[in-house]
């Protein structure tokens, strides 16, 4: 294998012959069963696929048909307080910067589409520096 490295510098692997194929011989595992004997469920957070945090944990709002329709959203804390709306969302896919919502944690969100509310529903924004952590599933971190 030929590697290549910034400013030049580049290396060449050792020669290997090839090995038997291992993943043939993989066994299948076993899933968990409860004590009732009631097959196994996760209870984790399900994200919304119309508002989301994206990779680098801004917030992503991906609305079908948006410059036909009127969608608004409504953000709030978990206890209720309101946040900021957005009024008449002009395309289909937007990206609001973490920053507007001031801190990491839980956020709910409301979606309407004239006047008529089609979806409530929660995200969370991990801290900076810290990937997403296991949600449960009411979206609060598992510890």
């Amino acid at each position: 294998m030929f590697i290549s490295f910034e400013g030049g510098s580049y290396l060449f692997s050792k020669s290997h012959r090839p090995g038997l194929d291992t993943l043939q011989q993989i066994p299948e595992i076993e899933k968990p069963v409860a004590k009732e004997g009631a097959g196994f469920e996760r209870n984790m957070f399900i994200p919304s696929n119309h508002v989301y945090t994206g990779k680098d944990n801004n917030v992503i709002i991906s609305l079908p048909d948006a410059a036909k329709r009127k969608y608004s959203i409504k953000f709030f804390e978990p206890d209720g307080t309101f946040l900021f709306e957005l009024k008449k969302i002009p395309e289909s896919y937007l990206m609001l910067d973490k920053a507007n919502f001031i801190h990491a944690g839980l956020f709910v969100f409301e979606i309407y589409d004239n006047r008529i509310i089609i979806e409530r529903h929660k995200f969370y924004i991990p801290k900076d520096g810290k990937p997403m952590p296991p949600l449960d599933i009411n979206g609060y971190p598992i510890k």
